[in-house]
């Protein structure tokens, strides 16, 4: 016991003298200090201002692109047959099942309107590369049960490609999975699927 005792109060005695020094080398040097100090801290807000700026900047792209095609979407008339616009916008890789429930429609309809705003061509085609059929896709894959659809995002260039991305998720919300897959292969594409209520 005595032992653990003098342990304790030697290890004591060493923080005490550690701090001590480090102390005073902080107080002999403070205006040192405080220069590095301020810099780092104006340096890192800095940068976090520049990183963060950018990302909000793409957001408010997205944010805007998803209102108007929101907007443009409550103006569509009842007898409006959103299946037949999407078939007829989209193209369609060789063998791709367009039997999807209608939510898939409405999320397509948007779909293309993003990538139309977003390149700025009210005439773009976006393909879709899977919807209901292809066997490779695991066994309960909701393509099967026409709630999902693949789409090709491979030929766009790195910040299109973000900005569509983000307003396709924005657009779409919170009712629908948006995931980037197979980044950087001849497989690239975005997955699109209606989430299980």
């Amino acid at each position: 016991m005595g032992i653990i005792l003098v342990k304790a109060f030697i290890i004591s005695g060493l923080a005490l003298i550690i701090s001590y020094f480090g102390i005073k080398f902080i107080m002999k040097h403070m205006k040192q200090f405080l220069i590095i100090l301020g810099t780092l801290t104006f340096c890192t807000c800095v940068g976090f201002d520049i990183y963060f700026s950018k990302f909000y900047q793409k957001n408010e792209t997205a944010i805007k692109v998803s209102e108007e095609i929101k907007d443009e979407l409550t103006k569509v008339s009842e007898k409006f047959n959103i299946h037949d616009y999407v078939i007829k916008n989209l193209k369609q890789k060789d063998g791709v099942n367009m039997t999807v429930v209608s939510e898939i429609d409405t999320a397509l309809y948007e779909i293309i309107n993003v990538y139309r705003k977003i390149l700025n061509d009210p005439k773009y085609m976006p393909l879709i590369t899977s919807a209901n059929d292809y066997i490779g896709h695991s066994k309960n894959s909701a393509h099967y049960h026409g709630k999902a659809i693949d789409i090709r995002v491979k030929d766009l260039d790195k910040a299109t490609k973000k900005n569509i991305i983000d307003g396709i998720k924005v657009t779409l919300g919170n009712n629908y999975t948006v995931l980037h897959e197979d980044v950087g292969t001849a497989n690239e594409h975005l997955h699109v699927q209606l989430k299980r209520s």
